[in-house]
Order: structure tokens, then C-alpha cells, then sequence
């Protein structure tokens, strides 16, 4: 993950053992955590919510396949106990 700061963005490069890159856009502020991308071969995006006192995110990745309906793709929740640390800029 990266930050713009020129322009108040943000981006997150993913790679896989499956020889797959993308780049993701991404917003986050202090309740929701957004990932997204155009592209082949298939538009993505990834939408979560951060709990109140910041130590869960449950979200779900969504994908396009036919770049116009959306349908879920899995969903994301840390296991139990398990601490998510966020940086907040100030």
C-alpha cells in the first residue's frame, strides 16, 4: 500500500503465487476501507466496514465478470482475537 500525498491518493499492489498483478485505487477513513479496479478480466472492488474501536474489518470482495453486474466474491473477516492495526494520518 502507498500514498499520494500530492494528491490524496492511494493504491495497493497485489501479486500471487499465481503469477497475478494488479493495481487496486483505495480510500479509507476511520469507518469504511474501500479497494477497486477496471480492467481485464474483470472489474473488482473490495467495500469494508472498520468497527467502532477500530480492531475489526468485515468486508467483501465483489467482482464484474461481465464488467456491468456485480456479485460477491468472498467475504473477509479477520479470525477471532486477531489484531488489525490501521494508520491514521493527522
Amino acid at each position: 500500500m502507498g500514498c499520494d500525498a500530492a494528491n490524496d491518493t492511494y493504491i495497493r499492489l497485489h501479486s500471487d503465487e499465481r503469477g497475478i498483478c494488479r493495481i487496486y485505487q483505495m480510500s479509507i477513513d476511520e469507518r469504511e476501507w474501500k479497494l477497486w479496479r477496471e480492467g481485464e478480466p474483470f472489474p473488482q472492488r473490495f467495500t469494508a466496514t472498520i468497527s467502532e474501536d477500530g480492531n475489526t474489518i468485515t468486508g467483501r470482495w465483489e467482482k464484474a465478470p461481465d464488467g456491468q453486474t456485480w456479485q460477491i466474491d468472498f467475504n473477509s473477516r479477520p479470525p477471532q482475537g486477531h489484531a488489525v492495526a490501521l494508520a491514521r494520518s493527522s
